[in-house]
């Protein structure tokens, strides 16, 4: 529990998108931090920053601005501590485990492969169709029909 709110009085006042937390986050999980407190810092670093907590205390009040945080830091510790249960509850510690066994290169396995042909397909074919409807555009846009 000390750890969940240690990790949202760091996270709150950061300045951090969600996908910016995502490193820091394996980071803190590599240095042997409980699932949950990251958890608390990806829910509540995103949600919250000082600019927007300048903003929200100018606009709508200092009395909203300590709602908004309250409300955002006890969510986001239940959530942690809801996580962790279930980590604990289901034995997943060897699925969030990070190290050099869960990383592998040279090893392709063909669910991965499927997946990587299928991206690439959908891809295709979201650029081919948007290049048709560009073509069509202009051919429309023409002065000369």
């Amino acid at each position: 529990l000390v750890a969940m709110l240690v990790m949202a009085v760091i996270g709150i006042p950061m300045y951090i998108c969600a996908t910016a937390s995502t490193p820091v986050a394996v980071g803190f999980l590599s240095a042997g931090l409980s699932p949950g407190a990251v958890l608390v810092f990806l829910l509540a670093g995103p949600a919250t920053n000082i600019s927007t907590m300048g903003m929200i205390a100018k606009e709508m009040g200092k009395r909203t601005l300590v709602l908004y945080i309250g409300s955002v830091m006890s969510a986001s510790i239940m959530l942690g501590y809801g996580f962790n249960l279930l980590v604990e509850q289901f034995s997943l510690q060897s699925w969030i485990a990070l190290g050099q066994s869960t990383h592998e290169h040279g090893e392709i396995s063909p669910i991965y492969a499927l997946c990587a042909v299928l991206l690439g397909g959908l891809m295709i074919r979201n650029g081919w169709q948007a290049l048709q409807k560009r073509v069509t555009k202009s051919s429309q846009a023409s002065c000369c029909h």
